[in-house]
């Protein structure tokens, strides 16, 4: 008798689980879609968007929060393994060599000989003048670059000719746009 009940309340399980992992697919492919979605749209939106702003944070959150849709009501499964110590000791582990791997070889690193880093570089000329037109307050010429990534002013400083150049931040609290001839709506005080 206590084989039989035994017997039953296995099948049971099994049915309860046939019906949960099939009722989880529809929720789990309309969070896969949402994702890959969301990261077509964010991650070329945050690679341009200047050196103010850290895109690794913006997509590392909406990366952790749709994967906590997606895996959050699967997580129960991980208690139907006969040793749930050795499946989350391989996923650390799998983590770990994961993070490993993207800090310390290429892998991590995002500019290559098939994608460099782009730069927005222009030879301006700039003449100022007040606001009726009639006399000029400043005039110059040179190279303006304008940072799209985060880290490009660190990348820039290995030329020689980037110690030269001259900030224009001072000018940015006089003129709108720094002064600058380009009128680009992201232009701020930190472009050289």
């Amino acid at each position: 008798m206590v084989n039989s009940l035994l017997f039953q309340f296995l099948i049971a399980v099994r049915k309860w689980l046939t019906v949960y992992l099939c009722s989880s697919i529809i929720p789990a492919t309309y969070f896969v879609y949402t994702y890959v979605m969301a990261m077509s749209l964010f991650v070329p939106i945050s690679g341009r968007s200047g050196p103010n702003v850290n895109p690794d944070l913006v997509i590392g959150l909406i990366a952790s929060l749709l994967c906590s849709m997606i895996f959050g009501y699967l997580s129960p499964l991980i208690l139907l393994v006969w040793k749930p110590w050795r499946l989350i000791i391989g996923l650390i582990a799998l983590y770990v060599a994961t993070v490993l791997a993207v800090i310390t070889t290429p892998i991590g690193f995002p500019f290559s000989q098939q994608s460099p880093e782009r730069l927005l570089m222009f030879h301006v000329e700039r003449n100022l003048h007040n606001s009726s037109g009639s006399s000029e307050l400043k005039s110059d010429s040179g190279l303006w670059l304008y940072h799209i990534h985060r880290r490009a002013p660190q990348t820039y400083s290995v030329y020689p000719w980037f110690k030269d150049l001259e900030n224009v931040d001072i000018d940015c609290e006089k003129y709108i746009y720094c002064g600058m001839p380009f009128y680009y709506s992201r232009s701020t005080k930190t472009d050289v």
